[in-house]
């Protein structure tokens, strides 16, 4: 090349610089139109001159993944995919736009104005302009080339070309993360790591390279669909120490706020909720030190804080964290955004875990309102509220509330996410145990039904929820008869349980006692007995000789024996049965009284009245002393009384005992002539005897 070709071709990169550096200036101060227009100018200029290729060339490492073109059906430029901006994560460190550096003739200068770099940094800008313009495809294609160009340049071991090539690489992997494609950009970022690891990449720069890179891949696999939390915690404590040998212990950066505040949120994904508080309190800390108390980055944290807190069940402080960031959400965001209204929804929850269920309708309702005014009709978090108020109108047996809540949540689901989705197969078995609840097998059978072709569609391995539907169905086989369906049904259940919880776990004790029962209804006695006690070992194994959780067992076993005639073994397990409750630390005062019911009956029926007589007035005096009396329960067990009073032949006690009876009866709001008395109706006595005229 001729010395006049040299200036022209050097004028043109200057030009071409020059065009560059301008698109900085108008990008920064936000005219992101004026500045894809410079820089796409400057990639003109040098596109073409001798020695650089027309498009990548694949031959050092990134290089090797073939570009995506612009027919690729794996970036998008939907929205809908998109990972949140609102909040720092720390992956936008390199997604600042670069100028060419270009001073006067010094070593360095003469570097940076080797057309390859030029062009790549053009490219690269070019690049970040249409990443802001929501135009992934083309901002994908871009860095790729801005890549192979610094991988291909003259001056591959400078300071400027490494800096482009771990800038390239964090671009790539943040549009592959943003649209979900979180394998792709665990390889991207894990190359970019190998990059930063080289022998020559020792100096300050690359060190925090490194550490923002390991920051994203902690990002990333916190992000994947089945979270990896142990590596997650482990790359982010790794950037952590990275910064800090940079900046030292006790430096304070937004840097290191970031790391912090993922490092939190590992913590709340893994349920170390204690260790997060403090965690999130020293991000919190350098957040409002660096950008003051209005920031939106502050309010991420304090949202994140208003989270955990609820986790551990601090309400106060769940409360007073989620109002403080709502002031400043609001602020920034207005008060129709998905943010606003999911952060009324969770204070919703708190008011429901409180006890407020008023208050928690009315925030799941406001909620709910705001949710379909700033999202779209079909938006899965207009979805969600609905599944919160369908919870809560349950829990308070407002069940025609509650169906209308999950039947809208389920329309919004399928048509945002598709029939098949895990939420619609949820959504049924929600619609399911309505049904059930109201004894309306038929339909409860079609929901969950539809639930669980859906589960075992996509069931690659024995599953838990698929377990639960299974047994919902199988009960609904117990209650209508069908015994045989239901014995086999709950076996395939225990056989799913054991293989993906194991054997000895309070679900497959649960399903043990299921099977017990529809053996008990098939009169296989023995069989019965045999699954009752290996349900009752389990439980003790897990949850000690004290809990509650054994009176179950122990009142089958009982029963069982029972049924068999076995009245001493029947005595023995109602025995125990009773310590069990009556150890327990939240009596139920219905469970106990039917114990002793039975253990009276059994007394009766031996002729021991003294023995069934002392445990029927037990019984009473348990169920006077509930915070709901039972009023018709108290009076068949006054009734009983009467009826040992009347094999003793003490005339009066059976008059004074069924007068009482009869008082309880009509507490009860029930009809009196309903009331029975040792087998006569009582209504129908009155008027065989009616009422003695008054006294003359």
């Amino acid at each position: 090349m001729s010395a006049e070709d040299q200036l022209v071709m050097l004028h043109r990169i200057m030009h071409a610089s020059e065009l560059n550096n301008l698109g900085v200036s108008d990008l920064n101060s936000g005219n992101v139109e004026m500045g894809a227009k410079y820089f796409a100018s400057s990639v003109e200029l040098l596109k073409g001159m001798p020695g650089i290729p027309l498009s990548p060339t694949g031959t050092r490492d990134l290089s090797r993944r073939p570009c995506v073109n612009s027919n690729s059906s794996k970036i998008s430029n939907c929205r809908s995919t998109f990972q949140r901006e609102d909040y720092d994560e720390g992956m936008d460190v390199y997604s600042r736009v670069m100028s060419t550096g270009i001073s006067n003739n010094s070593k360095n200068d003469q570097d940076s104005l080797e057309p390859h770099h030029v062009l790549a940094v053009a490219l690269f800008n070019q690049g970040i302009c249409h990443g802001k313009q929501r135009m992934e495809k083309e901002a994908h294609n871009l860095f790729y080339e801005s890549l192979s160009l610094w991988q291909s340049g003259r001056y591959y071991n400078s300071e400027c070309q490494r800096h482009g090539i771990i800038a390239a690489m964090h671009n790539i992997g943040r549009i592959e993360y943003r649209n979900g494609l979180y394998h792709d950009a665990i390889s991207t970022y894990t190359r970019a790591l190998e990059f930063c690891e080289k022998p020559k990449m020792g100096r300050q720069q690359f060190v925090l390279a490194r550490a923002a890179t390991l920051n994203c891949l902690s990002v990333l696999y916190f992000h994947i669909p089945k979270a990896d939390a142990g590596r997650a915690l482990a790359f982010c404590r790794m950037s952590l120490d990275a910064y800090r040998s940079v900046h030292g212990p006790a430096a304070v950066t937004l840097e290191i706020a970031c790391v912090l505040n993922n490092i939190g949120r590992i913590l709340f994904l893994r349920e170390e909720f204690k260790t997060a508080i403090p965690v999130y309190t020293e991000a919190l800390s350098m957040r409002c030190r660096l950008l003051g108390e209005d920031h939106m980055d502050v309010g991420a944290t304090i949202f994140n804080i208003a989270q955990t807190s609820h986790a551990l069940r601090n309400f106060d402080q769940a409360l007073t964290f989620y109002n403080k960031f709502l002031a400043i959400a609001r602020g920034h965001l207005g008060n129709n955004h998905r943010d606003i209204v999911a952060t009324i929804k969770n204070i919703a929850e708190v008011h429901q875990d409180l006890g407020n269920p008023k208050e928690a309708k009315f925030l799941y309702e406001q909620a709910l309102e705001t949710g379909k005014d700033c999202l779209e009709s079909c938006h899965q978090e207009v979805a969600g509220i609905l599944n919160k108020l369908g919870n809560l109108m349950y829990e308070q047996g407002n069940f025609d509330g509650a169906l209308e809540a999950y039947v809208n949540e389920l329309d919004i689901e399928r048509a945002c996410l598709g029939d098949s989705h895990a939420n619609v197969a949820i959504t049924y078995t929600n619609i399911g145990q309505i049904y059930k609840r109201r004894k309306d097998f038929p339909k409860a059978l079609v929901m969950y039904t539809q639930a669980i072709n859906i589960q075992q569609k996509y069931m690659k391995e024995p599953n838990a929820d698929a377990a639960a539907t299974l047994s919902s169905i199988a009960y609904i086989y117990s209650q209508t008869r069908r015994l045989t369906d239901a014995f086999n049904l709950y076996q395939e259940v225990l056989w799913i349980q054991r293989e993906s919880i194991g054997e000895k776990s309070l679900e497959v004790s649960s399903t043990l006692t299921s099977i017990g029962l529809v053996l008990f209804k098939m009169d296989r006695h023995e069989l019965a007995v045999e699954s009752f006690n290996e349900s009752l070992k389990i439980r003790r194994e897990i949850l000690g000789p004290d809990s509650k959780d054994l009176a179950v067992c122990l009142f089958n076993l009982a029963t069982v024996h029972l049924d068999r005639g076995d009245d001493a073994k029947a005595l023995e397990y109602y025995t125990q049965t009773l310590a069990v409750e009556q150890r327990a630390a939240k009596l139920n005062h219905r469970e106990v009284a039917v114990v002793l019911k039975h253990m009276g009956q059994i007394h009766q029926k031996n002729a021991n009245l003294e023995g069934g007589l002392r445990h029927y007035h037990e019984a009473v005096d348990v169920l006077k002393q509930a915070d709901v009396k039972d009023n018709e329960e108290i009076a068949n067990l006054l009734i009983l009384i009467g009826s040992v009073h009347l094999q003793y032949g003490h005339a009066k006690d059976v008059v004074t005992t069924c007068s009482e009876a009869l008082r309880y009866f009509r507490l009860s709001g029930k009809d009196v002539s309903e009331f029975h008395l040792f087998g006569f109706n009582f209504y129908s006595l009155s008027k065989m005897h009616p009422k003695c005229s008054a006294a003359a």
